[in-house]
């Protein structure tokens, strides 16, 4: 049996910088976003210009109606105190 230590990651792995949410009726405060996202993609790239607020996560988010799923890093909801749990017996869903 072999043991790998693990390491703290400073930086997230994927390069997510800011979160995207396509459910409009989870946010509150929608408003301009103060600076707009260009976001590249493989589906191509757009400009996000509307943020808000997810619940009671504290970073504004930006609103991407036409995206096709929601965009939040993990480890920035874990440090922000919320518990991350899936069970796929449940549902093929992270629930927070």
């Amino acid at each position: 049996m072999q043991f790998i230590q693990s390491r703290r990651i400073e930086r997230d792995p994927f390069g997510l910088s800011s979160w995207t949410v396509v459910n409009g009726e989870l946010m509150h405060g929608l408003r301009q976003a103060e600076k707009e996202l260009n976001m590249h993609t493989n589906m191509g790239s757009r400009v996000l210009d509307e943020e808000g607020f997810l619940g009671r996560f504290p970073p504004p988010v930006y609103y991407d109606e036409d995206g096709i799923a929601n965009v939040l890093a993990m480890r920035e909801m874990i440090a922000a105190g919320y518990r991350i749990t899936m069970d796929t017996d449940f549902d093929n869903a992270f629930v927070v």
